[in-house]
């Protein structure tokens, strides 16, 4: 998806996944979010300078040999304590989302932590079967070298 950024008086083209798009029309926080980019975009921090790094660089969408994976979890059992895998989101080399889904728990969610992960109810209610995601999450990580923070916790959730 081809998305027109204005920047200073300048359009600039820019391919980004078609979640992001879907993301931006569901969310009031839009005009905020492109506000913020027109800042990134525009400011000499190094801040700036390293999230503008992050920022994909092409409409590649292809499994990379090198990619990236967090998950989010949310609580279950008393106190939620206990974690299970709530959403997967895959990126590639050239950082454009390959892969994200929200997976439907099979046990009552105690503790959403939304201020952390982000996932509410509804996301959940849309989600698909863990079976289904964890196979193919694994299928994507098949012969990668896998990026991320804290992978052990998401192998874990993930049972792989």
């Amino acid at each position: 998806t081809t998305v027109t950024t204005t920047t200073k008086d300048k359009e600039t083209p820019s391919i980004v996944s078609s979640n992001w798009v879907k993301f931006l029309k569901k969310h009031p926080q839009k005009k905020k979010l492109e506000s913020k980019q027109t800042e990134l975009n525009s400011s000499s921090s190094e801040t700036a300078k390293t999230l503008r790094e992050l920022i994909p660089k092409s409409d590649n969408f292809s499994i990379t040999k090198y990619i990236a994976i967090d998950c989010e979890m949310v609580g279950v059992g008393d106190g939620g304590k206990r974690s299970v895998l709530a959403q997967v989101c895959i990126v590639n080399y050239h950082l454009n989302v390959i892969y994200q889904k929200y997976v439907k728990p099979k046990e009552k969610v105690t503790d959403y932590r939304t201020a952390v992960s982000g996932v509410t109810p509804e996301n959940l209610q849309k989600g698909e079967s863990f079976e289904k995601v964890q196979k193919e999450v694994a299928e994507i990580l098949k012969d990668k070298i896998v990026v991320g923070h804290s992978l052990a916790n998401d192998f874990k959730v993930l049972y792989l």
